[in-house]
């Protein structure tokens, strides 16, 4: 049966719950909804910051920061920026692009194309979903890529801009 979250009690109230209960609930999931999806000031801060140092049509990467549990990635990013993924993976969903195979070819896109900038988002980084794409996949390829390549440019809360070295 469809019910309302609580975020009071972390209860699902009932369909026949007080107004009052389900204005809570609606409100609770407008301000998740705001502060996950749409441009927070962590968000727009970092898009505003990066649109002085992508051009449309520059190669970008927006991606996690640890990519051996994969829950969700902001592609909004890309259309903000007018900016071209770095490869084909750039829409992360759990049990692809924590693998060993994806993560080879995420790597080889990036050498291939080497973004000046990339943004690393850690919004939802403690995100649990009860199945298996909550677990951790051990392969960290990508990451110890981008360890070696890039460093910390600048940070807007929950979100890192990072520039690639100097070769």
């Amino acid at each position: 049966m469809a019910g309302y979250f609580n975020e009071e009690s972390n209860d699902t109230l009932s369909p026949r719950a007080s107004s009052h209960a389900l204005e809570r609930a609606n409100e609770h999931y407008r301000r998740m909804v705001n502060q996950t999806f749409l441009l927070n000031m962590n968000r727009l801060n970092a898009v505003t910051y990066l649109r002085q140092r992508v051009s449309r049509g520059d190669r970008f990467y927006s991606g996690l920061p640890q990519h051996q549990k994969i829950f969700v990635n902001d592609v909004m990013a890309y259309s903000l920026l007018g900016a071209l993924p770095v490869g084909r993976w750039h829409h992360f969903d759990p049990g692809l692009q924590n693998t060993h195979a994806i993560q080879a070819q995420m790597v080889a896109d990036f050498k291939e194309n080497s973004p000046q900038y990339i943004l690393l988002d850690a919004t939802w980084e403690n995100h649990i979903e009860q199945n298996d794409s909550r677990l951790f996949s051990g392969v960290d390829l990508l990451d110890e890529y981008l360890r070696a390549n890039y460093v910390v440019d600048a940070s807007f809360g929950p979100i890192f801009i990072l520039k690639l070295k100097a070769q």
